[in-house]
């Protein structure tokens, strides 16, 4: 894998989050990067205010420590060390796994489909995967969870608001 670095180079702020965005996904830190860090940042430390506040209630401590694995594992370093495994002969459509409608309400577009069908057995795994999380997963989790599953359990936003 041939990994190329962007030769313009990163001032102010978005210059501090190279370091770790080159070792992530390999190329310099964007705008997005930076703010998809701090917001990963945010979600921690307010879980951890939110632990430290509700640690004697079982059920807020579990859902806070869902909350903050999803956002930084899911939300934030799959998708960073997914955009990494890209190379000339090799590219994932860009994936940020939310992709039930309509969260991400374009994951269904022709250009982001013939994306996920471009990038081979991957790419056409992660298309089956979006249909599924919106005519079974959500489905059968809404109906066992009800309704705030996601924004309760999953997403930073809801989950920590």
């Amino acid at each position: 894998m041939q990994i190329q670095f962007n030769t313009d180079k990163n001032t102010g702020l978005v210059a501090l989050f190279d370091p770790l965005s080159r070792f992530l996904n390999g190329n310099p830190a964007s705008q997005w990067f930076v703010y998809g860090t701090l917001y990963t940042v945010a979600i921690l430390a307010f879980g951890i205010k939110f632990l430290w506040k509700y640690r004697n209630n079982r059920y807020e401590v579990l859902r806070t420590f869902s909350v903050m694995f999803f956002q930084l594992s899911f939300a934030f370093i799959i998708p960073e060390l997914m955009a990494r495994m890209n190379s000339d002969s090799f590219s994932l459509p860009y994936y940020d796994l939310k992709n039930i409608w309509p969260l991400n309400y374009y994951n269904f577009d022709q250009y982001r489909v013939d994306d996920f069908i471009s990038s081979g057995n991957i790419g056409i795994a992660l298309l089956i995967f979006g249909v599924a999380s919106i005519l079974i997963i959500t489905p059968i989790l809404t109906y066992k969870y009800g309704k705030r599953w996601y924004c309760s359990w999953v997403c930073g936003c809801g989950g920590l608001a």
